[in-house]
């Protein structure tokens, strides 16, 4: 009977010991699956900010490189398509300003037709879903700002076949700067140097539209 019960107790002291570590397992298994859950979460959510991120960073470039490029059109037609109307033949002229007033005039309506599209409020936060996401003070989320992008250059498409015309042209720009630099007018020398508060040339300038 002694050895009867001595085995019995070594059996449930064993049945236990298995139970607890069945127990363990499970415990350990659900925390590591929970453990697992979250990280994926915070991955995907990580992601997420990631994507809007950038998507809110191409929409500001695209903006700032438009505005950017407005302002050289306008600097090129101010300073010195306007200016050097009087001082060069209208033929000169014509060959190395082409029809970059035109495309200022296109450049400005695009502006304005982009203007929705500025975050009125500085910084976008994070919207309901994993991807829209909407500027402080209830500006446009930046699916928003990107359809307003969209449509403007869309409903302008057709005018930007002028670039055309304006790349043709263009071979003659490097032929008639020389010209101009052979004939050293006082006065046109005076004002091509205008291009030096940027940095740049009167030939920098007028190739970027060939660029664009």
């Amino acid at each position: 009977f002694l050895s009867f019960v001595t085995g019995a107790h070594t059996e449930l002291k064993e049945a236990l010991a298995a139970q607890r570590e069945a127990m363990l397992r499970i415990s350990l298994e659900t925390a590591e699956r929970a453990e697992a859950e979250a990280a994926s979460a915070a991955s995907a959510a990580s992601a997420a900010e990631t994507r809007a991120r950038n998507f809110r960073e191409l929409i500001d470039e695209i903006l700032a490189t438009e505005t950017n490029y407005l302002a050289d059109l306008r600097f090129v037609v101010s300073r010195f398509c306007v200016p050097l109307r009087d001082a060069l033949e209208p033929r000169q002229h014509n060959l190395l300003f082409c029809n970059v007033q035109a495309l200022e005039n296109l450049h400005a309506k695009l502006e304005g037709d982009l203007a929705p599209a500025a975050a009125a409020d500085g910084e976008s936060t994070r919207g309901d879903d994993e991807t829209s996401t909407r500027t402080e003070g209830g500006g446009r989320s930046d699916e928003e700002r990107a359809e307003v992008i969209a449509k403007a250059f869309h409903t302008l498409a057709p005018f930007f076949k002028m670039y055309a015309f304006y790349s043709a042209n263009y071979s003659n720009v490097p032929q008639v700067l020389a010209k101009l630099a052979e004939a050293a007018d006082p006065k046109v020398e005076e004002i091509l140097a205008a291009a030096e508060e940027r940095n740049t040339s009167l030939a920098q300038l007028l190739f970027r539209p060939v660029q664009r």
